[in-house]
């Protein structure tokens, strides 16, 4: 079988590599326990496989941009980049938010040189915050969410991902925030039959039992509904085939 997968690999018109491929099952985090792809979910899942396949077999893994243009079922929402004046007041929030979720204060975002680092980061382009009204929540109404990017995903570098977090807003006025929770770092947004799910880039080194290393990392996309108005769950699992 081996042997078969090595020379199919040798043809790229063939498809068979290069590409992600659903996985039926993945670790849950907790010991050796493995969760399973609800059979509702597999439409869903499938749909993605074959968004990532519209433009044929991929030159590598794809832990920044995975590009679904093309595909008649998978969509990505529009987002309003917030304007740069309006960043930094609003990043010390988001900070401040994210070290009370390990019950610490954040009083370095009153320091000089955080916003000394903050405001290098934007100019750059690599600290980026935006806005998009997507149907996330679990009855599938609309909920606007916010997405602050701390860094970008450098794609030359197949292990990196972007470092990001999704909040939740009751209006734009973005007066109440409540960070999304969940296994797993999400970093993008899809839409599926008019529900909004999160997808995200990992490397697993060991299989799903956690007993035996890996030959090499294997790529690895993770999608994520809501759960609740506050926390997401994760559906799918898609493994990358070199």
């Amino acid at each position: 079988m081996r042997l078969l997968v090595a020379l199919l690999c040798l043809f790229p018109a063939t498809g068979f590599c290069g590409r992600y491929v659903v996985s039926e099952s993945w670790p849950t985090g907790t010991g050796t326990d493995i969760s399973r792809m609800a059979k509702e979910d597999r439409p869903l899942c499938k749909a993605f496989e074959s968004a990532l396949r519209v433009r044929g077999p991929l030159d590598g893994p794809l832990p920044c941009e995975r590009n679904v243009e093309g595909s008649k079922e998978v969509s990505r929402p529009s987002w309003t980049a917030l304007d740069r004046a309006k960043i930094y007041p609003l990043v010390q929030r988001l900070e401040a938010l994210l070290a009370k979720r390990k019950d610490r204060d954040a009083p370095w975002v009153e320091s000089e040189t955080f916003k000394k680092n903050v405001t290098k980061l934007v100019e750059d382009g690599e600290m980026t915050i935006a806005l998009t009204t997507v149907p996330a929540k679990p009855d599938g109404t609309n909920m606007l969410v916010l997405r602050y990017q701390r860094r970008a995903c450098k794609p030359k570098n197949e292990s990196d991902y972007a470092r990001v977090h999704f909040f939740s807003a009751d209006s734009e006025a973005l007066e109440n925030l409540d960070l999304l929770r969940g296994l797993g770092h999400p970093t993008s947004i899809l839409v599926y039959k008019n529900r909004a799910y999160f997808d995200g880039h990992s490397y697993r080194s060991f299989d799903d039992s956690f007993t035996k290393r890996l030959p090499k990392s294997q790529p690895v996309i993770y999608l994520h509904r809501m759960f609740d108005d506050r926390a997401h769950i994760t559906v799918c699992r898609l493994l990358y085939r070199d």
